[in-house]
């Protein structure tokens, strides 16, 4: 197993996790001036935000781009709750139950990926989410890092500004 030892810039206030997701909710809109997108793949969802103090600047004026990444409980809880044959659920203990365990693998995961991926393809002064799906789990790791490159391409096309692509 190979260690990454890139070092990412990472999101870490709610407002800004909140931040990304408005810009790339707001693709598809009839305003012109949306600067976000969104893609989604079976083991997570990527959404991409140019931030609103780089929009104006040249690219290689820009900031380097920031990174973040969640899993929500209630993913994990659904992940242990879904009936399995034979067996009947067990009751989870918010506390100290298998919940935190397996989302901070899945971030683990996640954040990994995003070392050996994001040197190559993300651009300065976009801010990129990751939210971690059950699947994240369960797929190939090296099918999780095509899928992840697959969607910093298509993100990066729909991506709507001028003088970002």
């Amino acid at each position: 197993m190979s260690f990454s030892l890139t070092k990412l810039a990472m999101i870490k206030k709610r407002h800004e996790f909140l931040a990304v997701k408005s810009g790339a909710s707001k693709v598809g809109s009839s305003s012109s001036s949306s600067f976000g997108s969104s893609w989604g793949t079976a083991g997570f969802l990527l959404q991409a935000c140019l931030r609103e103090d780089q929009k104006n600047l040249q690219e290689d004026k820009r900031s380097e781009a920031r990174f973040g990444v969640t899993v929500t409980n209630n993913t994990i809880r659904k992940m242990i709750s879904a009936p399995q044959k034979g067996k009947n659920p067990k009751k989870v203990n918010e506390k100290r139950g298998p919940v935190s365990v397996l989302r901070n693998k899945m971030r683990r995961r996640l954040k990994e990926a995003l070392r050996q991926i994001a040197p190559e393809l993300a651009r300065p002064g976009v801010d990129y989410v990751i939210i971690g799906r059950q699947a994240c789990l369960s797929i190939d790791y090296a099918d999780l890092l095509k899928d992840l490159e697959k969607s910093f391409k298509k993100v990066h096309r729909r991506i709507i500004s001028s003088g970002t692509d």
